[in-house]
């Protein structure tokens, strides 16, 4: 199953932001076929994940679309199907709500501010030991506090620090990529578009290892996430959740931002195995 599919629905959602429909219904429409292509030859469990996943990127989207904040949980209906399902004693039924999760604890268009954890289901079963009853052992990296830096040469900095550092994990340097996007919301919109367009440009390949499903990384599509946000809306980095919608005057530098973010992140995040279900 392609994580692409929820790539057009994160550019979806920043495209209804900017109120540009013909976009949004064709993102909507590629993303929701991407994972039709692939239903043939499907498991049951696979397309539980994705048929939620979509209903709720829908939900966000049209949020969006009616200019309504951005902000609060997912409805009752999709909450109550995630419960329901999760409750099933077959085995082979116990990976689905671990998948959502993943994606809603990773993405802050599905989940701008509850805080999901895709680990506890399973913990509550781990035997609990010195190290795990410490105060803040787990710790959900991917919704932690931004560092609040003073100006933007010191986010730049920082982020620096990490890129260069070729024995630093990826899971360190994406965290930081995000942290930095994420700072970015609060700047002014054309000192934040020169300084997004030269970091996708210099983004690291991240490994394909722990993959949400089949595809993109959950590093990939955090930081695509990160940077949908930071294009289409403008936020504190203090709080890293209030997405507040742009001047209209932008609208127009923004969705051109978006169309050749786009264009450029979904080959970066797409690896070189696997298929490719369609150019960009």
């Amino acid at each position: 199953m392609s994580t692409e599919a929820y790539v057009d629905l994160m550019f979806a959602w920043g495209h209804a932001r900017l109120g540009d429909v013909v976009p949004t219904q064709r993102l909507i429409e590629e993303g929701v076929e991407c994972c039709q292509q692939v239903s043939a030859s499907s498991e049951e469990s696979e397309l539980s994940i994705r048929k939620w996943l979509v209903d709720a990127f829908s939900y966000r989207i049209k949020q969006a679309v009616n200019k309504q904040p951005h902000d609060g949980p997912l409805p009752a209906d999709l909450q109550a199907r995630l419960d329901g399902g999760s409750k099933s004693k077959r085995f082979r039924d116990q990976p689905i709500r671990y998948a959502i999760d993943v994606l809603r604890y990773i993405s802050r268009i599905l989940e701008p501010s509850e805080s999901i954890d895709p680990y506890q289901p399973w913990l509550k079963w781990a035997r609990a030991t010195e190290d795990t009853t410490k105060k803040g052992a787990h710790t959900l990296v991917w919704r932690s506090p931004v560092l609040n830096h003073p100006n933007l040469e010191s986010a730049r900095t920082y982020l620096d620090e990490y890129l260069k550092d070729p024995q630093l994990r990826r899971v360190g340097q994406s965290l930081a990529i995000g942290g930095f996007v994420t700072f970015l919301g609060q700047i002014p919109w054309n000192d934040r578009a020169a300084e997004l367009q030269q970091l996708i440009g210099r983004l690291p390949r991240c490994p394909n290892t722990f993959t949400t499903t089949a595809h993109y990384s959950r590093a990939h599509l955090a930081i695509i996430d990160r940077i949908v946000l930071a294009i289409a809306g403008d936020s504190n980095a203090r709080t890293d959740s209030t997405v507040h919608l742009p001047p209209a005057s932008e609208f127009a530098s923004r969705r051109e931002a978006l169309v050749e973010a786009r264009a450029r992140l979904v080959e970066w995040g797409r690896p070189d195995w696997g298929p490719a279900f369609r150019s960009s």
